[in-house]
């Protein structure tokens, strides 16, 4: 449901990169239509170094999403927009990663 707090566990593979240098974060958009929710995650993304990264983060579930599919994506993002180029295939014209889908509850 909407509000409900969520437990992720993140790998990430920096495949050979330089770390990022600027305080960028890590995020999650949740889309139902033309309407999304961005969900930045605390982790310093500047402490990433090339290979992988493990980390655990604790976010709740937009309290605005209505019950139904939302779906998810990533991107690393600065004022709410994706500013770095992820080596993932899929991506949309406004530069986040499709992930997944999840059915809201209703609360």
């Amino acid at each position: 449901p909407p509000g409900q707090v969520f437990h992720a566990a993140v790998t990430i593979d920096n495949r050979g990169v330089a770390p990022i240098y600027r305080p960028y974060r890590f995020a999650l958009r949740f889309s139902q239509g033309d309407r999304h929710e961005i969900v930045p995650f605390g982790q310093d993304i500047r402490t990433w170094m090339p290979d992988y990264t493990s980390f655990h983060e604790q976010f709740a579930v937009p309290s605005s999403l209505e019950p139904g599919e939302a779906k998810i994506s990533c991107s690393i993002i600065d004022n709410g927009k994706p500013r770095v180029k992820m080596d993932i295939r899929d991506v949309d014209a406004d530069g986040w990663h499709p992930l997944t889908s999840i059915d809201v509850l209703k609360p």
